[in-house]
């Protein structure tokens, strides 16, 4: 499959620090009102915020390269992300039967930790924010190189694209495993605080599929940026 590169039309500055600010506010705030009316706020704002990507990249004459919004192929990401959803929220139906939620943490937490973080510490949340990161980034890891997990996840991977849309185009048998690597924080980490940062860091990676922002200097050494 041919690489998607990046076309070579440069956003203005304006633009960029704009959808920047509009990504950083989306991710504070998802998680938050996720929380606040127990309700998966990810199903309204991300369709929303694909539109208007793709709204910014015609009024600015850039839904050409590797940015288009194909029909068939925009087609394809969001009909995946309704799958996986589907199958997400069935597999955590059956196992809230059983008294489980996020595959087992809270069972996990109340059975078997082995210290007790006061949640409502903000030591607790700084500690969760980049345990969530390192979730992450073990779940990755092992989606690219164990050959069982990459048959869940090449299909992000296949999109001839790189939008926003493409950040829902995920498997629906990824869904089934992707919350077992995290059941070893729940020796010790509170489930809220966990689940914040595990929702602020899906949301995070959402804005990073898009071309609308390039280089953010030094911000590239420490963070993921588009």
């Amino acid at each position: 499959m041919t690489a998607v590169k990046h076309d070579n039309a440069t956003p203005s500055l304006w633009l960029q620090y704009a959808w920047l600010t509009f990504n950083v506010a989306m991710t504070l705030s998802i998680p938050f009102a996720s929380m606040a009316f127990d309700l998966d706020a990810v199903v309204i704002v991300f369709p929303l915020t694909i539109l208007l990507e793709w709204i910014v990249l015609q009024a600015s004459n850039r839904n050409s390269g590797a940015a288009i919004y194909g029909t068939r192929d925009t087609w394809q990401n969001l009909t995946a992300g309704i799958s996986s959803m589907t199958m997400s929220g069935t597999v955590a139906m059956l196992i809230s039967r059983y008294g489980l939620s996020y595959a087992g943490y809270e069972y996990f937490y109340n059975h078997y930790r082995v210290v007790q973080l006061d949640d409502q510490a903000w030591i607790t949340w700084i500690l969760a924010f980049f345990i969530a990161d390192l979730d992450y980034y073990v779940m990755h890891r092992l989606c690219h190189t164990v050959g069982l997990l990459w048959a869940g996840h090449a299909i992000h991977h296949t999109s001839t694209h790189y939008n926003l849309s493409v950040a829902v185009r995920q498997s629906m048998w990824e869904m089934v495993f992707i919350s077992i690597p995290s059941l070893p924080y729940a020796l010790f980490m509170p489930p809220q605080p966990f689940y914040f940062h595990v929702a602020f860091n899906t949301v995070y990676q959402f804005g990073l599929h898009t071309t609308l922002v390039r280089d953010l200097g030094w911000l590239e050494y420490i963070f993921c940026t588009p």
